[in-house]
């Protein structure tokens, strides 16, 4: 009785190594689509968690939180308009917009590497805005959050304080 040889040839391997190199490049492209869209969607959920909290804090303390743009987690920035390159949250005691001595740091958004967050419309100032004892901003406006090459995100303040995200169909630069 003869013995057959068990195992692939070299034709089978190299059919089936080819089949894989087609398949996974179809859909690399994809995965890396649907990935970019998960970013941008964790970034935009982020902020929304940042601002509904800096909302209860003031709700809950009863006082003026201010969150503001930092590029340092420490102190508020005055020229920057990039939210993306971190923010902090404060309880404004004197009402001046500044993290000061004495002020409770209540929390810190770190960087989000690869996005742009601007604000397109209406905030009082590019670079901060405060909640008020019943949870009311002080002025509304939208944040626009964009990845490169996706659809903007828009994260909107209301007056009453809500914030709120809504795709839109801005392609980002």
């Amino acid at each position: 009785m003869r013995h057959r040889e068990r195992g692939f040839n070299l034709i089978e391997l190299l059919v089936t190594l080819t089949v894989m190199a087609v398949v996974i490049t179809m859909g690399a492209p994809a995965l890396t689509n649907f990935i970019n869209d998960m970013r941008l969607s964790a970034t935009t959920n982020d902020l929304l968690a940042y601002f509904n909290y800096a909302r209860s804090e003031a709700a809950k303390r009863g006082a003026r939180v201010t969150v503001c743009v930092s590029a340092d987690q420490a102190t508020c920035a005055t020229t920057e308009s990039n939210w993306a390159v971190g923010a902090v949250t404060f309880v404004d005691t004197d009402n001046d917009g500044q993290v000061d001595t004495g002020e409770t740091v209540l929390r810190v958004l770190n960087p989000m590497p690869g996005a742009t967050i601007l604000a397109t419309s209406a905030f009082s100032t590019s670079h901060y805005f405060y909640y008020r004892p019943s949870g009311a901003a002080n002025s509304q406006g939208t944040l626009q959050v964009c990845r490169s090459g996706r659809n903007a995100r828009d994260v909107s303040i209301s007056n009453v304080g809500r914030p709120m995200s809504q795709a839109t169909t801005t392609v980002c630069p």
